[in-house]
This record gives structure tokens, sequence and C-alpha cells, in this order.
């Protein structure tokens, strides 16, 4: 009727504004007298009626008006029981109906007693009791007293029933009636009952609340304006329930407002929606994407992660709050809550983050990837590399066969061993060479690779993957000492004095060279060095005899260390290295579509081969550096004093090598040439790995200058006085020393990136744990006791170290009950959280 045509498509002229009234007066009181004879409380029973959504409404479900029209049962009226109630009274009482504020929304209640001299107690619909004070009350049903808590259900449903059908009308009966006043005299204020009657046909205090709702929340609620009454201490002074129309610019005023409104509203459900059923981030706005980029600052935040591992040990920089508070306002625009747990369901949900996302590495800003113009850096530099500034003094090593022995699937080659002689001065000596690939000879200082290098400070290991300190196709060819190539690198010769000593009467060779490289896997030397096995790596009989040198010089420099006061010479074993692996999955035994492994690697011949090599050559550039006063970030660690008694109160293995770790002190880098106790050695430094931390490369840089007789890049910087100016050689003065940018950058970047792999690590480990939990609950794991010893700040009074030997793992276990024996194999149950229980 109200768009002009009947059922049967037929044009019909339109209805004067007061037969509309009329239409919608009866369709009310039909809707009323459906909810009223359910017997004075709305029951689920109870057929509710509903009808044709407005387009503007469609969050209200409703069915067609034709087949969905309420019937008025005869004889029923919209006068309830109790409607003799007095009426004119404000005075709150026990049986009133009141509204009050809760989460921005109006909740009606009835009140059933006084709660203290001034306070009420109000019960909800629900059931829920509160406590209520004056103030609270925000307005009061027409009524007075005598209604029961099913009147409130009853007054709820009628009014969410009068809005449903001012959607239907599309609010045009309220904008009748405020069309009429318009005519009339719209300078006087209008009370709730009259308009009760213009609106519902009745002025009951049910039609007068559900009138109220229309004309406060309806389609057309901007015609009115409701006149708040003036109270003191919770009592109504003024006359009440007063509406007055306001003028018709106003009201288009409002009107474009309110449509507005409903845009931008189909907007957010049009975006919840796409959310809900797969969200394509690339095909969506430029604001939708900066405020998802803001979703993943707040979601890496650490509120609400008790149980996550990459929260451990690190402090995160302070985040941009207008960026959080961003974040916070889109959530709450897509009736989320506001905190970094939502945040992070939500990029789940997308699949911008997968579940076992890695917020350190969000956190800290971690790039994983490089940027366009940086692997345009990259490509053009394998094309067109720049000058070799060190091509005269380069030595030619590349008739040396030159071993790099690493994992086969290592990719960045960093290092490479040699064996020269018997020389030939006649001494019959053998020169060890450790080449060391030369990654400063293809990136120049401040170049934008050397700046990125810098801020990465170094390649992640993650058990998710490698994360590269610089492009892979230039870290893994003209940056590392490729196989059948000739490569540059930086090499150190040094001649081994009979006890595994450095030869004072041969110092070290330090220079750029060339050389030409053979890989080798830890397997295969191992195999070629065992005299039971059939090796099945074919080589020749020259490789064969200096891999034997190179594991005869690698057993005197372990004596010689040892010797020296190492931590080998409190125990020879060596604690496996925990390998893990975290990859996505698409096999349905992984349902959270990742799969983990981790295996013990034990470490061996080949390992020991490597590892004692790469200290010669750190040992040869310290010794080298302190003797021409270069300054480097040189390593030193103490450690504390143990007597034979108590190294031999520890069962030998695991234990007693984790009682000797026990016996260190952090490791300290700075300007000074300090013993470094943990590994036996007067000098120490870290050169062999350029390729994969910045520190290294830096260093080379360092020492290659120095080798052409340049300015040093990395100068030590003056000495200063506590008043900051330049130092004057005054014999008593003390000084401050500034130290060099090379050695902050050795302090600063190590240790972040080893938390940082370390706790991914930790994370995997517990994440394996829960599994094995689930698929193994009957089987214990295997374990070895390390350490245990005795707390008493906390609720465990005995805390222990346990090395995993299957999993090559060492972890902490508590228990209230007893110490655990030292060396003593235990059987661990883990529980559904990853945890042990003993």
């Amino acid at each position: 009727i109200t768009c002009g045509r009947d059922p049967f498509g037929v044009i019909c002229p339109p209805l004067p504004k007061m037969a509309l009234l009329a239409v919608y007066q009866c369709a009310t009181l039909a809707v009323a007298a459906c909810i009223v004879s359910a017997g004075n409380a709305f029951a689920p029973s109870c057929s509710t009626p509903s009808f044709v959504s407005h387009p503007s409404r469609s969050s209200r479900s409703s069915v067609d008006t034709r087949t969905a029209r309420p019937q008025v049962p005869r004889g029923v009226s919209l006068s309830m029981a109790g409607d003799d109630r007095t009426t004119t009274s404000d005075t709150i009482m026990e049986g009133s109906l009141v509204e009050y504020n809760s989460d921005n929304k109006q909740v009606l209640s009835v009140v059933v007693s006084p709660d203290g001299k001034k306070n009420w107690k109000v019960q909800t619909s629900s059931g829920d009791m509160k406590s209520l004070k004056p103030n609270d009350i925000k307005y009061q049903v027409m009524g007075g007293s005598g209604y029961t808590s099913k009147d409130v259900a009853t007054f709820e449903e009628f009014s969410r029933v009068s809005l449903q059908q001012d959607d239907v009308m599309g609010g045009e009966n309220v904008r009748a009636v405020w069309e009429m006043v318009m005519e009339e005299d719209a300078s006087i204020p209008y009370d709730l009952e009259t308009l009760s009657d213009l609106l519902m046909g009745e002025s009951t205090p049910l039609a007068q609340y559900g009138a109220r709702a229309v004309l406060n929340n309806g389609l057309e609620s901007m015609c009115f304006k409701e006149i708040k009454p003036v109270t003191k201490k919770g009592v109504v002074v003024t006359e009440r329930d007063l509406y007055e129309a306001r003028p018709v610019e106003i009201v288009e005023k409002l009107r474009k407002e309110v449509e507005s409104e409903r845009e931008v509203e189909v907007y957010w459900e049009d975006l919840r929606d796409r959310i809900s059923n797969g969200l394509v981030l690339e095909g969506e706005s430029e604001e939708v994407q900066m405020s998802f980029s803001a979703l993943e600052r707040l979601g890496c935040q650490e509120e609400a992660e008790p149980t996550n591992a990459y929260n451990k040990g690190l402090v995160a920089p302070l985040e941009d709050e207008r960026i959080l508070q961003k974040a916070r306002d889109f959530l709450k625009q897509l009736n989320r809550k506001a905190t970094s747990e939502s945040a992070r369901q939500v990029l789940i949900s997308t699949g911008i983050w997968n579940i076992h996302e890695n917020l350190e590495l969000k956190r800290f800003n971690i790039p994983l990837i490089f940027s366009p113009a940086l692997l345009a850096d990259a490509d053009y530099l394998m094309e067109h590399p720049i000058e070799d500034v060190d091509a005269a003094t380069r030595r030619d090593l590349s008739h040396l066969n030159s071993y790099a022995i690493d994992d086969a699937s290592t990719k960045e080659i960093d290092d490479a061993l040699s064996v020269e002689g018997p020389l030939e001065d006649g001494s019959g000596n053998y020169r060890l060479w450790v080449h060391i690939a030369d990654p400063s000879r293809h990136i120049a200082l401040d170049s934008p690779l050397d700046v990125e290098a810098r801020k990465r400070t170094s390649s992640l290991y993650l058990p998710t993957g490698v994360v590269p300190m610089f492009p892979l196709n230039i870290a893994a060819g003209p940056l590392s000492l490729q196989e059948g190539k000739i490569a540059c690198a930086l090499s150190i010769g040094v001649i081994l004095h009979a006890d595994g000593g450095l030869d004072d009467l041969s110092p070290p060779i330090i220079t750029p060279s060339y050389v030409n490289t053979t890989r080798l896997t830890y397997e295969q030397v191992d195999e070629l060095l065992d005299p039971n096995a059939t090796p099945s790596t074919d080589v020749t009989a020259q490789t064969i005899s200096e891999l034997r040198y190179l594991d005869y010089a690698s057993n005197q420099r372990l004596q010689w260390r040892k010797d020296g006061g190492s931590l080998d010479g409190i125990s020879d074993y060596n604690l496996p290295d925990m390998d893990i692996n975290a990859q996505p999955s698409t096999d349905a035994a992984h349902p959270d579509g990742w799969e983990i492994s981790i295996t013990a690697r034990t470490r061996h011949t080949a390992s020991r081969i490597v590892t004692e090599h790469m200290l010669l050559a750190n040992e040869a550039l310290a010794l080298f550096g302190q003797k021409h006063a270069i300054p480097m970030p040189y390593r030193s660690q103490s450690v504390r004093a143990v007597c034979q008694e108590d190294i031999d109160a520890v069962p030998a293995g695991p234990a007693r090598s984790w009682f000797a770790i026990r016996t260190t002190f952090g490791t300290t880098i700075s300007g000074n040439v300090l013993p470094h106790e943990g590994l036996g050695l007067d000098a120490y430094v870290q050169a062999t790995s350029p390729v994969r931390r910045y520190g290294d490369l830096a260093l080379h840089h360092q020492v290659k200058a120095f080798l052409r007789g340049e300015d040093l890049p990395f100068p030590k910087e003056e000495e200063v006085d506590d008043d900051d100016e330049p130092a004057v050689a005054v014999v008593g003065t003390v000084k401050k020393n500034k130290e060099s940018e090379i050695i902050r950058m050795s302090q600063e970047g190590g240790k972040f990136v080893n938390r940082l792999g370390r706790n991914a690590e930790d994370y995997w480990l517990t994440e394996y744990l829960k599994r094995y939990h689930s698929q193994n609950m009957e089987n214990p794991v295997k374990a070895i006791v390390l350490s245990a010893d005795v707390r008493d700040r906390d609720e465990y009074q005995y805390q222990s170290k346990i090395l995993l030997p299957d999993l090559g793992a060492i972890q902490m276990v508590k228990s209230k009950s007893r110490p655990l024996e030292i060396g003593a194999e235990i059987p661990l149950s883990v529980n559904s959280f990853g945890e042990f229980l003993l």
C-alpha cells in the first residue's frame, strides 16, 4: 500500500497520511494483542509476528507481510493486567519498570527491592540482578508500580516488534505525524501519550513504550527530539516524556547524516563478509591494506602470550601508538575486541599469518625478503663485479686442494682447508691454510647491500628456514667459495709447533688469495678417514692423505687447548646439537598444516677438523691484530677455577660436559686482548663466517685495509676524559676509551640474532613435544640428568637441567618431591602443553 501498488501489482493512488497512520496502528495493535494474549508475559511459544524487512535495516530478520500479517484475537485489548496502576507518579518503588545504561545500551529492568538507603535492586528479563544508584536510572516506564520480571520481557518484545514494524513502513508513520505537526503548530511540545495515540492508536504504558522506541530509535528518529526532564536526587521535578518537532532544515541535515552512517555500516558489513569468506588483501583499497599493516603491528605485541616462547629475553622497540590505535579502531569496526590476540585471530583467519607465525620477527621488524632495488643491485653485481682493490697482492693458491667441509644443504660456503708441504725450505714442515670467503671483494663499504647487511647483522637460522644476510644469488654465488671455480678468499697460512701451538719462528701468513674448492660433507670425511669403511666417494690418495693430516693437526690443536685450560680438559664429551626443521605440509597427518622433525647431531671427526681449524685461524688473526694494534672485536671469557675432586664427583659424559660449561662466565667483546679461557686461547676473534655474520665481514675490511696500507675503515676512536675533551698524555689521569664501531657492531648483533634463533627453537620444540604427547602418550621420553639445583624461591624446590639425547635438546624440569641424580637416565612423561612431568 505504501508504495502505491496492491498485492496484484495494480497501481493505486497513494493513501493520505492519516490513512497510513491508521494502517500502521492496526498492524501494531494486532502485534500487541498477540503478545498480550500469551498471558501478560511474552512466551517462546507465542507466534511472534514478523514483517518485510526495510532495505536500510537488513540486520533485522523478517518475512513477507502478506504471509505473516498478525491477526487480532477477539476480545483482546492492549490494556494489560495491572493497567489500573497509578500512572501519574514518578516516584520509583518496588514494581517500577526502569532503564539503565550498560555498554552504551539501555537495559530495561523491574525494581525488586531497596538496596540500602538510596539504591535499588533491579532484575532484568534474563534474571540478572543489579544494584542501581538513583543517578543510574535513566528512564522510568509509565504505569507506576506492580510490574514483575515477566512484564520486562513483554515490554522488550513489544519494543522490538514496534521497531521492526517501523522498518516495514520505512519510517513513514513517524514522518507522517511529523509533517502533520509541522502543518499545525511545531512550536509546542507533544507528550508521549498524544504521540502514542497517533502512532499506536492507544496510549497504554505498553503502547507508549513502543512509541518511545520508534521515536527515539526508528528510521525517522530525527523528526522529533525528546526533551529530557529535570531530575533532582533521582526524582523528576519537571514534566517528562515530552517531544518537540525538529525544524525541516535540521531534519534534512540529520537524514543525510543517517544515510551517510548507513552507507558506512554497509561498507563495514561488506568488509566483514569478505574477511569471513576469504579476503584477498592485494585487491583491497590502500586504506584496508594500511589497516591490516597496523593489525600486524598490534598482533605481534606480547599481550596474552603466556605460553609463547617467541617473547623470551628480548625487549621489543616501542610502537607508534597511532598505529596501534588505528589497529584497535579497525578491530572495533569489525566487531572484534581491540586486543593483540584478536588482531592475531583476524590475521590468521585471512591467511595473512599462519598459525605458527613467528611474532618476534614481526615485533622487531626483521626483514624476511630483500627489496626489488637490492635484488637488482645483486643481479647487477653478478654481471658487473666491482674492481678488485687487492688484485695486485692477491696470492694464487688455486693449485692447492681446498676442502670445503659442511652440510650438504649449506649454500653459503664460508671456509675451506688446504695442506701445503712438505715446504721447499727444507724444514719438512707443512703449512695449514684456512681459506675464508672474501665478500669484501664484491661488497663495497656503505653500498646499499653493505648497509642492508649491517642492519641485519647476521644470517638468521630458524627451524622454518634461513633469513640470509645477503640475497641468496650472490651469497651462494660470487661471495662464497664456489666449488670448481676460482674464488677470492682471505687466507691464513699457519705452521704448527710440535705441541700444537703456533710456530714462533714462522709467523702466520695473512693474504688475499685465489682458491679452487672441493666440497665434502661431514659424513663423507668421516667415511674417508675410517680405516674400516669402504669409501663411497671417489677421491685420490692425495686427498685422503691431506685429510689425515688435517685430522692429525686438529688433534694436536685440541690437545694444545686442553693444556691451556680449555673446557675440553674437563670433559671431552661433545654434547649433541639439535637439528630442528618445521615446514608447511598438506599431509592429513598434520592437521595444523605443519610438519616438525627433530634429530640430534653428534659431532664426529670431520666436525672436530673444521672446528679446530676455524679456532686456529681466528687465533692467528687475533694475534696479528694485537701485534699491529689493529682495532678488533676481541672475545674473552673467564672460567671459575675447579679442583679435580669436584670434576671427578660428576659422572663422565654429558653431565660432566655440562658441569664444564657451568664453570664459565659470559663472553666479553671489547678492544682489549684478553684470554678466552673457555677455549684455552690467549687471543681470539671471529672472522670465519663473513657471508653470514657482518661483524666478520667488517673485520675483513679492517684487516685488508691494513694490508694495503690504507686508513682503517673502523679506526680506534680517540680517548676522552670525563669532560668529553680530547685526552692528553698525563700519567695517572683516568681516561675513558670510546671503542671502535667494529666492536659495537659485534656486541650488538650477535646476541640478538642468537636469541631470536634460540627462542624459535624453543617454540618448535614445545610444539613437537605437544604432538609427541598426543601420539605417544604411553611412551616416556628418555632423558639424562645434567644438573640438579635446590631452589626455594618458588613452589618448586628442585630444578634440573636434562639432555634429551634423541633430540639433542637441553631443557629444564622441576620437581616438588625429590632431587634428581646427576648423570642418571630417567623417563619423562610429556603433558598436552609440551611440559615434562616427573
